[in-house]
């Protein structure tokens, strides 16, 4: 009630700054250990989020049986299908900080977590920012890293159009990226050949 759905086509731009990332966390208590209230904890999903791509019921939903050394694997998604997600190393420190022997790394409920966001959120007065928008913020890193295919598969889409919901470089970036590019060798025009070197 009261929440407006972007309308079909009505893609969000809106990307977490660094800046907003560690207000919200710190506003969460976050300090980099383990953690002791379930705001901390949220705190490290929202990290994790911005570090994987994943979605927040999919952090929920992670159990220490599906963690491995360099990825996890999540045996239920939205769109039905399994999916492995690759770790970075910073998300390996954050699982780390949250694994139990067994069971759930984060026992929390979905109003839990979200109202505990949005509080923090709005304690920092970050405006029009959600969880779901540290999706938009890996995104956008790891395009910068991965083939498109290979980011698809990541976050667990199979059209390839879907990942502009997320992916929205500024003309800038994209300007920046093609600079630092090595120029493709591009061959001369070759020279007509003289008549003694030619085959009789």
């Amino acid at each position: 009630v009261g929440v407006r759905r972007p309308k079909p086509g009505q893609h969000r731009s809106r990307l977490p700054t660094e800046t907003e990332i560690a207000a919200i966390t710190g506003a969460l208590g976050y300090d980099g250990t383990k953690p002791r209230t379930q705001q901390q904890r949220v705190a490290i999903a929202f990290l994790l989020a911005c570090q994987t791509g994943m979605r927040a019921g999919e952090i929920r939903g992670l159990t220490a049986e599906h963690c491995h050394a360099r990825h996890v694997h999540l045996p239920v998604t939205k769109n039905g299908e399994a999916r492995d997600v690759p770790l970075t190393p910073t998300a390996k420190d954050l699982i780390a900080l949250v694994k139990p022997d067994v069971g759930l790394l984060f026992p929390l409920s979905a109003p839990v977590l979200d109202v505990s966001f949005r509080r923090a959120r709005d304690k920092c007065k970050i405006k029009d920012l959600t969880f779901h928008d540290s999706r938009h913020y890996f995104c956008t890193w790891a395009a910068r890293k991965l083939a498109a295919v290979d980011l698809a598969k990541v976050i667990g889409h199979k059209n390839l159009s879907q990942l502009l919901v997320y992916y929205n470089p500024t003309v800038s970036e994209i300007a920046d990226r093609i600079s630092s590019e090595t120029t493709a060798h591009i061959p001369q025009a070759a020279k007509p050949e003289s008549d003694h070197a030619r085959p009789a």
